[in-house]
């Protein structure tokens, strides 16, 4: 994505400008008359990453849409120039190539990223070089197709790697000398550290977990991939601990949710939420009750449901009324009394306002089970200002304080959040829109945001203000009279949550009363949830839980850049901690203990030793209630 956030003061940022012009891979960089100087810019492309560190090492610029933008680079070697992916072609860069020893390799990472790969390979006449598996109609003509799962010697010197998972076929370079790692997609680089690309996985997540931790036991200071940020700050890397983190090569802190996407499916199995499997069988879901004809149906069956890709006029329905049965049978059965209990009243503990967006639910994510929460669902989980009209928000409010009497207000936004953006991207409010006319409420946190943030990527800001409404809807919470009155008088506490459904992370705070009499909300008992779902993921067994590790031996002094959710402070989760999730010290929820914010969470706990039950592990936000879960009784 290019982007002018600023207008160029001097000859070094007016160059700088002009090379993004010229590598902007849809032209969205213009110039109000012909820039005159355009051919000196020009003339810097194939540009030196580094001429000390990383020498013979050029980024070609010029970006190719065909390539969704990625960058390519020019490695000269003394046996033949290699050209790593395809930039756009521009005669201009080809002759300067050609004066710098031309090109004997082209090296195509993987599928997506060979752009105009023909007409280079016409130009100098050089061996493209791409693995077998992501060959295309489009590159069936490539001169040297990889095959099997390597390595192979490029040079005595340069080595090329099978690294499946982005695609089928992603390979990286490994050049020795400059100990430089050339990933193309298979790693990438964002401002929170070194990551991969999991919504474009387009074979295996898995599979590409696997192969980074087959790239740990090389002997690299350097990730140069094609997307995202240019190249990686030099790595402290020791490749004799295989329990070095790549996923955490600035000390972040990423946990991704995991989800094998297997190719050429015949039938698309549906996920069914309280389908599990035991011992490796697949347990039978039958019906109770005194309906003879569904009791006999789900008796005579093993459930599971598929959808025929030929035939897509499945009952959805009918599909609705088995999880229905299994619920009954595995659910309600089992805990007749208290259901029959939730008959006579409800007495929840929690009020949550959550999004509508079918991502995000509730009780799926946190494990809410029936009668532990009233909840009411919105776009963007906004919670209107009190001197506004009437809407079910300010209903269930009122309601669930003053009647039902819970004991706690929780207020969940989530990543991506469609509301969001159309807040966010909104110029003026089209009164004949429903949708502009409710997230407008949400005008403050836009406001915000733009405030601090208005130099970030729309994404970004987006992301930001996801978190800062939160805080925002809080803030009014505090409006409400009768919210307000019980908040000081110590019975009912209010608190925020933010689910990132892409890293599956959830972040959780309290709003501190007293802290937040003047401007803004001030909060405490911060923490985030991190978890890997060890027992979902079986094909990941062996390497999940290196993913979660810090580098070995350091410590940090992390401060979360909380980008205005407490009142633009930033907060530090207490200096020197370690959180230690190193391979043999990691927080496998089997008893062992996490320090967050200092307070101690056993097992999956994060705070105060509270339980939560999430499909046979141990968690807990709902009140020091212990859950029951599908396998095990905790």
């Amino acid at each position: 994505m290019s982007a002018v956030i600023k207008q160029p003061t001097c000859k070094e940022e007016r160059m700088n400008a002009l090379q993004a012009l010229l590598s902007c891979p849809t032209g969205s960089i213009r110039t109000e008359t012909p820039p005159t100087d355009i051919g000196e810019a020009q003339e810097t492309f194939p540009l030196s990453l580094d001429k000390d560190k990383l020498p013979g090492v050029f980024h070609c610029g010029f970006h190719s849409k065909k390539s969704f933008g990625a960058t390519s680079y020019l490695i000269l070697h003394p046996e033949g120039n290699i050209l790593v992916d395809s930039p756009r072609y521009v005669e201009k860069l080809a002759g300067k190539i050609e004066k710098m020893g031309g090109v004997r390799y082209m090296f195509l990472t993987h599928r997506d990223d060979v752009a105009d790969h023909k007409k280079w390979a016409d130009r100098f006449k050089c061996t493209r070089i791409l693995h077998s598996e992501d060959v295309q109609p489009s590159t069936t003509d490539v001169e040297l197709k990889l095959e099997g799962s390597g390595p192979w010697k490029l040079y005595e010197d340069v080595e090329l790697i099978h690294t499946p998972g982005h695609t089928e076929g992603s390979v990286c370079l490994f050049h020795k000398p400059l100990k430089a790692l050339f990933t193309g997609d298979h790693l990438t680089m964002y401002e929170s550290g070194m990551s991969i690309i999991e919504m474009y996985n387009h074979c295996s997540l898995p599979l590409q977990l696997e192969s980074v931790e087959r790239l740990i036991k090389l002997d690299f200071n350097w990730v140069i991939p094609d997307s995202n940020y240019l190249m990686a700050s030099s790595i402290s890397h020791d490749p004799s601990s295989s329990s070095t983190s790549l996923l955490n090569l600035q000390t972040q802190q990423s946990i991704f949710g995991y989800k094998d996407k297997v190719k050429d499916f015949e039938k698309t199995q549906l996920r069914i939420p309280v389908s599990f499997r035991k011992k490796g069988i697949n347990l039978q879901m039958m019906a109770s009750g005194k309906t003879p004809g569904l009791t006999q149906e789900a008796n005579d069956c093993t459930y599971e449901a598929n959808i025929d890709r030929d035939n897509n006029n499945t009952d959805v329905f009918d599909d609705m009324k088995q999880r229905f049965l299994a619920f009954k049978r595995l659910k309600y059965m089992d805990n007749l009394e208290h259901y029959k209990k939730l008959a006579d009243a409800q007495a929840p503990k929690f009020l949550v306002i959550a999004c509508a967006d079918s991502r995000v639910c509730p009780s799926a994510v946190l494990g809410f089970q029936p009668g532990e929460a009233f909840t009411v669902r919105n776009i963007a989980n906004l919670v209107p200002p009190y001197e506004s009209g009437p809407t079910e928000t300010k209903a269930a409010l009122q309601f669930s304080v003053n009647t039902l009497e819970v004991e706690n207000i929780l207020v969940i936004g989530h990543s991506r959040c469609g509301g969001i953006q159309a807040l966010m991207g909104m110029e003026e409010v089209d009164s004949r829109s429903f949708i502009h006319n409710w997230v407008i409420v949400g005008k403050k946190a836009k406001e915000s945001t733009k405030a601090v943030a208005s130099n970030l990527h729309f994404d970004h800001q987006c992301q930001h203000c996801e978190k800062t409404s939160i805080n925002h809807s809080l803030e009014r919470l505090l409006g409400y009279p009768w919210i307000e009155e019980k908040v000081r008088k110590g019975s009912l506490s209010l608190h925020g949550g933010y689910y990132d459904f892409v890293n599956c992370t959830f972040e959780k705070w309290t709003v501190d009363y007293e802290g937040s009499r003047g401007s803004g909300i001030a909060v405490k008992n911060r923490c985030v949830l991190k978890i890997s779902f060890r027992n979902a993921i079986p094909l990941i067994e062996r390497a999940e839980w290196r993913w979660l590790a810090l580098l070995e031996g350091k410590k940090v002094n992390r401060v979360l850049e909380t980008e205005g959710i407490f009142g633009n402070q930033n907060r530090e989760i207490e200096e020197n901690r370690v959180l230690d999730c190193l391979e043999n010290r990691v927080s496998e929820t089997e008893g062992k203990a996490w320090g967050c914010l200092g307070n101690l969470a056993l097992g999956l706990g994060v705070e105060e030793n509270r339980v939560l039950g999430i499909e046979g592990m141990a968690l807990d936000l709902l009140g020091n209630r212990v859950l029951e879960t599908e396998e095990n009784r905790v």
